[in-house]
């Protein structure tokens, strides 16, 4: 009886370090729960055993994909799989231990668990259908209801790409399957992936409302939905996408405000994973007589959103259409690294669309004409490895020797640094990739390439190395800002020293105001432990900062982080509006949404901000500098002039009774009482 405790501690052991990421102790706890349920001779409990040491290896190998060690990573897979494997042959061992429905509940796991291996290795769709339906099969004849919703689940996942009537088909499945569990079998079931794809396909559908209202009923039934860090973010997004498309029907064809409105649906829609609506906002955008009269550098940034949209969508042509409009800007700017970078975007849409390789080299060897006139040696060297890479599929392998052989010559003769010669990935979100193994074939350790690393990158930069950037000016750092599950990958950038920690794109932007942008608080936290500035104002025009970006997307607990680490309260936006006149209209518009609690936080945070302006009034000191619009432009415009908007400006909440001076200002600035 003893032993079976500790087996069962063990377990729980294990389970707490995969949620700690504790692998070293970890992995010592599950070899002595395989030992010891084998000496036990309880065969049910030594296939449990293998289950939960094949989950700590497959969570580990997720984590070292995270931080670019590939290689580990699909070791682990691989010991998983094994694992997994072992495990189902050791159900036939069970025999008579467990109930017939119990050996099929334990065959249907090792199933699963196989079946997210193969997931996150890529494995084709019809692979996957295969795997699910072989469960499928294995659970039918006994009633399993949770492996039916799962399955029935991860069917219309995989079915949502391409096959929406398919996917709402094995959505309506699950919903029965769903409703005829018990209080217990719900218990310990993650039902955010259902709603969440049940809200994606209505918005594909641009079902707003219907989306909104879909998880706002989901979360009042279900309190827990809402800590779900994806779930939570998705419920705000679509609150946005609803309220953005509800102005946006307000405002007429060549109305003012229209051209950024759209570009903001865009931005939304394609935070949710709406790729293909997300290319129809920005192309909208960019059509638009606002739009017409951008910049051409803002026009380029906006036909690469529209690329990266159409080719994550699987839309090559219209892809290479908006490659090639960025490309028409990118050959006449002062940046023309950039437009060698659109133009292997060009070939890999080629490539993707079925062209023959004579095209994929025409284009390669216009770019390496262009490289060679503007004496662009690293990118030169790129595209030659580029060429070779294709030459090589095509089994023109003497043509292939020939180009990387001249691509060894340009690195010799003009000193090109390893860290330039980073390959064009044919991945368009993050446009420059950067691997990190465990060690190499000389067997160097993790820590020896770490300190190499580390050491060249100072070289680099005292060379003055030209940091990767993509045609927003955005650096690896600020991408990985923008995504869920980069924590890992963030520390190894920050710890190599390639990125500055406030390394601003063309906009202003830095790592740390994207990650307030998305929510993400573990990031801001490893940023600001490195060095970030948390008064950092970004936006050529529209002076945004980090509490402001966590306040006007309501991430209370980043606001209480950033007001606790010295974020200014009195900074205002190009419209006067400070951070507490966003977090006020994030609370008044969406507090239906929210949960009390939550609503409770706000408030809190309100009246500490408010606390905090008047202290900083009493002191002397201007709070309301710039007069304070009834609309900030940092939200989704409404349907009014933003011209006369600056006209209605409001009366400040917090402004003094008597005439202020402004104390950091090199000469003194004084307004009158009537500005009340």
């Amino acid at each position: 009886m003893a032993l079976v405790f500790v087996l069962i501690l063990l377990r729980r052991v294990v389970d707490l370090g995969v949620q700690l990421e504790k692998w070293e102790g970890s992995l010592r706890s599950a070899e002595e729960y395989v030992r010891l349920s084998s000496e036990l001779h309880d065969s049910a409990e030594y296939q449990r055993s293998l289950v939960t040491k094949g989950r700590l290896f497959y969570h580990h190998a997720l984590s070292m994909a995270d931080a670019g060690r590939d290689k580990e990573a699909e070791r682990k897979l691989r010991e998983a799989e094994e694992l997994y494997v072992k495990a189902e042959e050791a159900i036939d061992l069970v025999g008579g231990e467990v109930r017939p429905a119990e050996a099929a509940a334990m065959r249907a796991g090792c199933g699963y668990n196989l079946f997210q291996i193969q997931r996150e290795r890529k494995a084709g769709r019809e692979a996957l259908f295969g795997m699910l339906r072989r469960l499928a099969r294995v659970v039918s004849e006994h009633r399993l209801p949770v492996w039916n919703y799962k399955i029935c689940v991860e069917m219309a996942e995989l079915s949502a790409q391409d096959e929406l009537e398919e996917a709402e088909d094995y959505l309506k499945d699950a919903g029965k399957f769903l409703r005829g569990m018990s209080k217990e079998e719900t218990a310990d079931l993650d039902q955010s992936q259902y709603f969440l794809l049940k809200a994606r396909i209505l918005l594909r559908k641009r079902s707003f409302k219907e989306a909104r209202d879909l998880l706002r009923h989901a979360s009042s039934s279900d309190n827990s939905l809402m800590d779900d860090v994806t779930f939570a973010n998705t419920f705000r997004g679509i609150g946005k996408l609803f309220r953005a498309a509800s102005r946006l029907e307000n405002i007429s064809e060549g109305g003012a405000g229209r051209q950024k409105l759209l570009e903001r649906l865009g931005d939304v829609a394609s935070s949710l994973g709406l790729s293909e609506i997300a290319a129809r906002y920005y192309s909208d955008s960019l059509d638009s007589p606002e739009g017409r009269s951008l910049s051409d550098r803002n026009r380029a940034a906006l036909f690469y959103s529209v690329a990266t949209c159409e080719y994550e969508a699987g839309r090559f042509p219209e892809a290479l259409a908006a490659f090639r409009s960025e490309l028409a800007f990118s050959l006449n700017s002062d940046e023309p690294e950039a437009a060698i970078e659109t133009w292997a975007k060009v070939v890999f849409s080629l490539k993707r669309m079925g062209q023959p390789f004579r095209a994929l080299e025409k284009e390669l060897r216009e770019a390496l004409t262009f490289a060679r006139k503007k004496r662009l040696f690293a990118e030169e060297a790129k595209l030659l490895n580029l060429l070779a890479e294709l030459q090589k599929e095509n089994l023109l392998h003497r043509e292939a020797q020939d180009s990387l052989r001249v691509a060894s010559e340009i690195v010799s003769e003009h000193s090109v640094s390893g860290d330039q010669l980073s390959p064009y990935g044919d991945v368009v979100p993050d446009r420059y990739e950067f691997s990190s193994e465990s060690e190499d074939e000389s067997g160097k350790s993790r820590a020896e390439e770490d300190d190499e690393e580390a050491e060249l990158s100072k070289r680099n930069r005292r060379r003055g190395a030209k940091l990767k950037t993509n045609q927003k000016g955005e650096t690896e750092l600020h991408l990985k800002c923008q995504k869920e599950g980069n924590e890992a990958a963030i520390r190894r950038i920050l710890a190599s020293g390639t990125v500055p920690v406030d390394m601003r794109d063309k906009f202003g932007f830095t790592p740390l105001l994207e990650a307030c942008s998305y929510g993400h608080l573990e990031y801001v936290r490893i940023l600001h432990e490195a060095g970030a500035d948390l008064n950092w104002v970004g936006g050529q025009e529209d002076r945004v900062s980090a509490l402001i970006d966590a306040c006007s997307g309501g991430h209370l607990e980043l606001a209480e982080y950033l007001l606790e680490n010295g974020a200014r309260v009195f900074h205002q936006d190009k419209d006067g509006w400070l951070a507490v006149d966003h977090l006020r209209h994030y609370l008044r518009e969406n507090g239906s949404d929210m949960r009390e609690s939550d609503v409770a936080k706000g408030k809190q945070l309100v009246g500490k901000m408010k606390k905090a302006l008047e202290s900083r009034e009493r002191s002397g000191q201007a709070v309301y500098v710039i007069p304070k619009k009834s609309i900030s432009s940092a939200l989704a415009p409404s349907g009014d002039d933003p011209e006369e908007q600056g006209r209605k400006t409001q009366p400040p909440l917090y402004c003094s009774q008597y005439p202020i001076t402004l104390h950091f200002c090199p000469f003194p600035l004084v307004f009158s009482d009537n500005r009340r």
